[in-house]
């Protein structure tokens, strides 16, 4: 009997360590970060916009990782996804340029919250970045003369911590 029940205790604990060893990942978004253009089919960062592209924007977080015990230190290969301590408020997110452009004929003002307006593809999570697509569809749809172009990308985190950064760019369609 107490070599059953030194066993389960045994069974218990090891299964508790695995347990304690997953998802203990906490990310801290802590600051702007940075927004790339990249091109939709390779995601490298680009210095000239021809055609389809994506924006990606990165912010600024550190990650904290509970001290566990090492039974078993891979554990972390199969662990769950991290847990983000103060994530993104969607709808706090807005993309403006600074010039004047054309989407479908009707004309696009310098600070207009293009999230709203566009037919953008989907923005896509995953972690550290999120990315914001300017698919065929949509350069089909949009007139902008060639030039030096300005994207600013503005969100908020559930504490309130604002978030704003700018990519600059140079237009060439």
């Amino acid at each position: 009997m107490l070599r059953k029940g030194f066993l389960i205790y045994c069974l218990l604990f090891l299964f508790s360590v695995i347990i304690y060893s997953c998802c203990r990942e906490e990310i801290t978004i802590t600051g702007s970060g940075e927004l790339a253009i990249i091109t939709l089919e390779t995601g490298h960062e680009i210095d000239t916009i021809r055609g389809p592209f994506g924006l990606r924007y990165s912010a600024e977080h550190i990650i904290a990782v509970a001290a566990v015990s090492e039974f078993l230190p891979t554990a972390h290969a199969t662990s769950c996804e991290p847990t983000v301590v103060n994530p993104f408020v969607d709808e706090k997110f807005s993309l403006q340029v600074n010039r004047t452009l054309l989407y479908e004929g009707d004309t696009i003002w310098p600070g207009t919250n293009l999230l709203n307006v566009l037919e953008m593809g989907p923005s896509f999570l995953h972690w550290p970045y999120r990315d914001f697509n300017f698919d065929q569809n949509v350069i089909g749809k949009t007139h902008l003369e060639n030039g030096s172009i300005t994207f600013t990308l503005n969100g908020e985190t559930e504490d309130g911590l604002m978030l704003e950064v700018e990519k600059e760019i140079y237009w060439e369609m």
